[in-house]
């Protein structure tokens, strides 16, 4: 994770900090398998809003780990 990327669903707000080595995924249970999917391994998670709508909370992290490799991938 390179830098700090935040997203928007609905209520769901979503802010993602890039964690030290060795840290692991700091996330609920939902986010954390779908930052797994994603690849992601080290990374500090902020959630906010009606967190209960697992649709727009699965949506938002979608979102973000998107973001996150748009950027890599424009800057390499």
């Amino acid at each position: 994770m390179p830098c700090k990327v935040t997203g928007k669903c609905g209520s769901v707000s979503v802010r993602m900090v890039p964690a030290p080595r060795g840290a692991g995924i700091v996330a609920a249970r939902v986010p954390k398998k779908v930052l797994q999917f994603a690849g992601i391994e080290d990374v500090f998670t902020f959630s906010r809003g009606s967190t209960k709508t697992l649709g727009n909370f699965v949506k938002v992290y979608k979102f973000v780990s998107i973001m996150c490799y748009c950027y890599l991938a424009l800057f390499m």
